[in-house]
C-alpha cells in the first residue's frame, strides 16, 4: 500500500461507530485519470463502510490543472481554483450538515516545506474555518511520504477539536 496515488483515511478506530461519517479525501491531480486498483479501493471502502465521503481534488496541488470524476462523487474541483473550491465545499457541507458526525481532513508534504509553507497553510486555515462550524470534532491527520509526522497548531482556531491518533492511517502520494 506504499504506492498509494491518493490521500486517503481508511479506518476507523475500533470502539467508533462507522455510520454518518464524512471523510476529506485530498488526490493527487497528476493521477486522477489513472483507473487503477486505488479508485477501486476507494469506491468499496467508501460504499461498503457507510461513510459519507466528500472526494476534493488536492487544493493546494503545483500539478497540473486536471478535474477530478470519479463515479460517487459529490461534487467536482478545479485545483488551480482556489477561492470556488472552497465554496463548493461550504455549499455541500451546509446542505448535508444534518448528517455529519465528524470531518477527517488531511495534509501533505507541501505543508512541510518551507517555499510552500505559507500558501499552503492559508488554504489550510480558510478549510479548517469552513468546516469547524459542521461539526462538532475535526480530526487532522499526516505524515509526509517519508513518514515525518505533521503537527498543526492553530492560533486563530483555538475552538476547533484537533485530534492526534495512530488508529486513523493516512497514505499520502
Amino acid at each position: 500500500m506504499t504506492d498509494i496515488n491518493y490521500r486517503m483515511i481508511y479506518t476507523i478506530s475500533a470502539n467508533e461507530t462507522i455510520t454518518n461519517k464524512i471523510v476529506i479525501i485530498l488526490c493527487n491531480p497528476a493521477s486522477v485519470n489513472s483507473e487503477d486498483n486505488t479508485i477501486k479501493l476507494l469506491k468499496t471502502l467508501f460504499n461498503t463502510n457507510d461513510f459519507n465521503s466528500l472526494i476534493i481534488l488536492n487544493l493546494f496541488s503545483f500539478v497540473a490543472p486536471n478535474l477530478l470524476k470519479l463515479d460517487n462523487l459529490d461534487i467536482t474541483l478545479f485545483f488551480n481554483n482556489q477561492e470556488e473550491n472552497l465554496n463548493y465545499i461550504s455549499n455541500y457541507l451546509e446542505t448535508n450538515n444534518s448528517i455529519i458526525n465528524k470531518i477527517i481532513i488531511s495534509c501533505g508534504q507541501h505543508f512541510t516545506r518551507s517555499q510552500y509553507k505559507n500558501i499552503y497553510k492559508n488554504h489550510y486555515n480558510k478549510l479548517l474555518c469552513i468546516i469547524k462550524n459542521y461539526s462538532n470534532k475535526v480530526y487532522c491527520y499526516g505524515f509526509t511520504r517519508y513518514k515525518y509526522p505533521i503537527y498543526i497548531s492553530y492560533r486563530n482556531l483555538r475552538n476547533t477539536k484537533i485530534a492526534w491518533s495512530p488508529e486513523l492511517i493516512l497514505f499520502f502520494s
